[in-house]
C-alpha cells in the first residue's frame, strides 16, 4: 500500500513477522525534494491480534505503552514524557494529563461525548439524529458557540454570540474526507492541511483551533486523537486507544485485532463510528455515475425537518411509527424493529422511483455487503459474535424484501409506501437480529402483532408526506422518539 502527498511525501506501509510473535505495521516515508530524496521516519504502527502494542519500534524513539485490565491504553511514554487516560466502567475515556495538560469528558446515556473541559474550560457538544456534530457551546451564559454546517459533508463554522452571527470559515474536504483547506468568504485559503495515510498531520500548527481534520472527523487537540464516537484514535499509532467491544469475525482475520484502524487501510476504508472499516469509494462512484439520483436519495438526517431526501424520510416514518428499537447501549437501532421497518421502506422507495438495478447499486454501495451476500441463502450461517455484523445481515435482507415488496404494487407517494411495508411486516415478517446468548446473536425473520401493526399504521396516518407529524410535529418530538 503506497500513498503519495501533494508535496512529494511518498510513505510506504509493510508487514514485517518478528519471530513468529507478531507482526508490526512498518512505515518509512520519504520526503523529495529537486531529485534529492531522504528517509525521515521508520517506525511501528500495529501489532497483530495476539498482542498489545507495549513498544513503538522506532528509528527515532522509543514510545512505551501500558494498559488496565480491560485493554485501555491508560500510560503513553516517550522522551520521558508521560501521557495518563483514565476511563469509566463503560471503558470511556474520562480523564487525560500529561504533567501540563488537564482535560475530562462526559458522555450521555447513548455513549455520546457531552462535553470536554480542558485546562478548566468547557466545551459543550450538540449532536444531531445522525450522530454529527453541529455545535460547540464555549460559553452557556452569553450564548457563545461555534456552529457547524453540513450537506453531504462540512460545508462551514461561524461563531455565534448573543444572537450573532459572524466568522464564517469554510471547509474543503478530499475524496477521503480529510479537510485539506480552510477558506473566508471571499475565497482566500486562510488554512491547509496535509496527512500522511493514517492521519498524521504534517507541520502541525499547536494554536489551531479548527476542530475538524483528517477524516472530517473531530480532532482533540490536547490528546493528538480523534474522536469517533465509540472510541478514540490515535493517528500517531495508527490505532485506537482502547478495544473495540465488537469481537470481529474469524471469516475476516483483520477484524479480529480490536485496536486496528481501518484494516490498516485508511487508504481505502474509513471508520466513522469508531466500530468498523467501510469503504466510501464504492457511494462516490454511484454519486458520479448517478448524481441526481444520489442527490435525491441523500443521507439520513430525520431531525432536520427541511431534509427531505429519501433516506431522511423513511426513516422519520420509521420513527414516528413508533415500532421498538433496540435500547441496548452501543447497539442504539442495531438489529430492532424500526432499522428493519426503516430500511425496508427506504429500499421499496429507490426501487418504485428508479428500478431495482439502481437498488442494488445503492444498497450494495450503502452497506459495502459483498461478503455478507454469499451468506443470505443459508440461515444456518446467521449466527454472529457480534450485533453490529449481525445488523448488517439485517439491513440486506430487509433491502431484498424491500426490492420484493416494490413489485407488488406502484405507489409512489411515501406514506402509502409505509403502509404497504407494514402489512408486510404483518404478515410476512422483516429481518431482526436478537441476542441469543452471551456475544451471540442470530438473525431471524419476525412478524408484527397485531397491536403492533395497528398502533403502528394508526401513528403513520398522521403524518405528512415528509414523515413528520404536520404543524403538530417539532424537531425534538423526532429526536425524542
Amino acid at each position: 500500500m503506497t500513498a503519495t502527498s501533494s508535496e512529494s511525501y511518498v510513505t510506504d506501509y509493510s508487514y514485517s513477522d518478528f519471530n513468529g510473535n507478531y507482526t508490526a505495521l512498518l512505515q518509512k516515508e520519504t520526503k523529495t525534494v529537486d531529485g534529492t530524496s531522504e528517509e525521515i521516519v521508520a517506525n511501528g504502527l500495529a501489532t497483530s491480534p495476539a498482542d498489545l502494542l507495549t513498544t513503538d519500534n522506532s528509528d527515532v524513539e522509543q514510545t512505551v505503552y501500558t494498559y488496565d485490565a480491560n485493554g485501555n491504553q491508560i500510560t503513553k511514554t516517550a522522551d520521558g514524557k508521560t501521557e495518563t487516560n483514565t476511563y469509566d466502567g463503560l471503558n470511556q475515556l474520562i480523564g487525560f494529563t500529561d504533567g501540563e495538560t488537564t482535560a475530562s469528558y462526559t458522555y450521555d446515556v447513548d455513549g455520546l461525548r457531552l462535553s470536554k473541559t480542558v485546562d478548566g474550560k468547557t466545551t459543550k457538544h450538540v449532536w444531531d439524529g445522525n450522530q454529527q456534530l453541529v455545535a460547540d457551546v464555549l460559553d452557556s451564559e452569553l450564548y457563545s458557540a461555534n456552529c457547524y454546517l453540513r450537506g453531504t459533508n462540512l460545508v462551514a463554522t461561524y461563531s455565534y454570540q448573543n444572537g450573532e452571527k459572524s466568522g464564517y470559515t469554510y471547509y474543503t474536504q478530499n475524496a477521503h474526507g480529510d479537510v485539506v483547506n480552510l477558506t473566508d468568504s471571499t475565497g482566500e485559503i486562510t488554512k491547509s492541511y496535509t496527512y500522511d495515510a493514517f492521519g498524521v498531520e504534517k507541520n502541525i500548527d499547536n494554536s489551531d483551533t479548527n476542530a475538524f481534520r483528517y477524516c472530517g472527523e473531530y480532532y482533540d487537540s490536547e490528546t493528538g486523537t480523534i474522536y469517533l464516537r465509540a472510541r478514540y484514535y490515535d493517528p500517531s499509532m495508527g490505532r485506537f486507544i482502547s478495544r473495540d467491544s465488537y469481537a470481529g469475525k474469524n471469516s475476516d482475520p483483520l477484524s479480529l485485532n480490536r485496536y486496528t484502524y481501518c484494516h490498516n487501510n485508511p487508504i481505502f476504508y474509513a471508520d466513522p463510528k469508531g466500530h468498523s472499516a467501510w469503504t466510501k469509494f464504492q457511494e462516490a462512484a454511484f454519486a458520479v455515475e448517478h448524481p441526481f439520483i444520489a442527490s435525491k436519495i441523500g443521507t439520513a438526517k430525520p431531525d432536520d425537518a427541511n431534509s427531505n431526501t429519501i433516506s431522511s424520510r423513511a426513516a422519520r416514518f420509521a420513527i414516528n411509527s413508533k415500532v421498538s428499537y433496540n435500547y441496548k447501549k452501543g447497539q442504539e437501532n442495531e438489529g430492532g424493529q424500526r432499522n428493519a421497518l426503516r430500511h425496508a421502506i427506504w429500499s421499496t422507495t429507490i426501487t418504485r422511483y428508479y428500478g431495482k438495478e439502481i437498488m442494488k447499486q445503492v444498497g450494495y454501495s450503502h452497506e459495502n455487503l459483498s461478503e455478507m451476500l454469499k451468506i443470505t441463502s443459508d440461515p444456518t450461517k446467521w449466527y454472529f459474535s457480534d450485533m453490529h455484523t449481525a445488523d448488517t445481515l439485517c439491513d440486506i435482507m430487509n433491502n431484498e424484501t424491500g426490492m420484493k415488496i416494490a413489485a407488488s404494487g406502484d405507489a409512489t407517494n411515501m406514506r402509502s409506501i409505509t403502509l404497504e411495508v407494514l402489512e408486510y411486516y404483518h404478515t410476512n415478517g422483516l429481518y431482526v437480529a436478537v441476542e441469543y446468548a452471551d456475544n451471540l446473536y442470530i438473525v431471524q425473520n419476525q412478524k408484527l402483532s397485531d397491536q403492533e401493526y395497528a398502533s403502528a399504521t394508526y401513528n403513520v396516518f398522521f403524518l405528512d408526506q415528509n414523515g413528520l407529524r404536520g404543524n403538530i410535529n417539532t424537531v425534538a418530538d423526532i429526536v425524542r422518539q
